[in-house]
């Protein structure tokens, strides 16, 4: 559906090049919820923007559905209001001189002639956009009164209205409060998968990209660092940045001492077998909180400290445990978690490697 090959875009900072994008590439299946998942200022809305026809690449191409939209070595660079894509931002752009069913008729309305269906389509096809968004009884309201969510609604029902073959969401969630941002990534899931849309979706927001996508790229300083499904991302991540940027994680150093045991300062663990590591290569453990539990610490893979923090979030328990000079974050349940001060044992259960050589970067 969506093939992005070696874009590069870079902006002129003072006379120095930045690149935005840098040599970008990726596919989208037909049908497919892609996120681009990564900090502010590392080129994914520059990217999505260059799909749109908004930004101009430096080179590379994009074809959707077979239709090359942008080639720089062959001369293409189709408009965008000629490239017939769906686009959803963080700013609903809703009109007040307009009801919510003219706000979503208004791209078939403003179309050419030639091109234009007629008032009895243009009808059908709005109530039936509308239906999907659960806002067709609201049809004749002014759409400046309608709830945030509800706007929100009302602009991806405008971006779906000319049934585009890609709909692009930049931060579409970005300006709702908390509640109702967990509402709306639930209905934007559900109207994904009932009308089957391919979606490209940036977002810095890593709940949203793991609960939303089928796959993510997650990008950083232009570049995508890693790029699968989202579980495969969380659970084995390979970079530091990728480790750090998706949730919380444990790093931890060590050296390889043999096939699936690494050597950490506060013991040997047991690691994995298979990683490419070879002993004696320094490495660096990652375990995230929710794989550590409180218990019997003369398992594998256990110590004992004391909890230095409990932070209370509402559905668990954030612990931080002190074992030697590593602090170990821990994820429990409101009751199971342990009082500051006192002494437990804790058991990493899950872990998984990443070479030592990489420096960390800020996120």
């Amino acid at each position: 559906m969506l093939a992005v090959s070696s874009l590069r875009k870079a902006f002129d900072d003072r006379g120095a090049p930045v690149r935005a994008v840098d040599d970008v590439t990726f596919d989208v299946a037909e049908g497919e919820l892609f996120a681009l998942l990564g900090p502010s200022g590392c080129g994914k809305t520059t990217l999505l923007r260059c799909i749109a026809g908004l930004e101009r690449p430096d080179a590379g191409e994009i074809v959707v559905a077979g239709r090359t939209l942008t080639s720089r070595s062959a001369g293409i660079d189709v408009p965008p209001h000629e490239r017939g894509l769906g686009v959803v931002s963080q700013s609903y752009g809703i009109w007040p001189h307009m009801t919510v069913f003219d706000t979503a008729a208004f791209p078939l309305r403003v179309l050419p002639r030639r091109r234009r269906p007629s008032a009895s389509q243009i009808r059908a096809r709005v109530e039936q956009v509308l239906d999907s968004v659960q806002l067709a009884p609201l049809a004749h309201r002014p759409a400046t009164d309608l709830s945030g969510g509800q706007q929100q609604r009302l602009a991806i029902a405008r971006a779906l209205v000319n049934e585009p073959p890609l709909l692009l969401l930049d931060e579409p969630l970005a300006s709702l409060d908390t509640r109702l941002r967990d509402e709306l990534r639930f209905e934007l899931l559900r109207l994904q998968r009932d009308l089957g849309t391919t979606c490209v979706y940036v977002t810095h927001d890593q709940t949203e990209a793991l609960s939303l996508a089928n796959r993510l790229a997650v990008m950083n300083d232009g570049r995508i660092e890693q790029l699968g499904e989202p579980r495969t991302l969380y659970d084995h991540p390979t970079s530091r940045f990728v480790a750090e940027f998706l949730g919380a994680a444990n790093l931890i150093d060590g050296v390889v001492v043999s096939s699936g045991h690494v050597r950490t300062a506060a013991g040997v663990l047991e690691v994995p077998a298979g990683h490419a590591a070879a002993p004696g290569d320094a490495v660096v453990v990652v375990v995230r909180p929710e794989h550590v539990t409180l218990e019997d610490a003369t398992a594998a893979n256990g110590w004992i400290g004391p909890v230095e923090v409990a932070a209370y979030t509402g559905d668990g328990v954030d612990l931080v445990v002190r074992v030697g000079d590593l602090r170990i974050r821990v994820r429990s349940t409101p009751q199971g978690a342990a009082a500051v001060g006192s002494k437990v044992g804790v058991r990493l259960r899950s872990c998984s490697l990443l070479p030592a050589a990489e420096a960390p970067r800020d996120v």
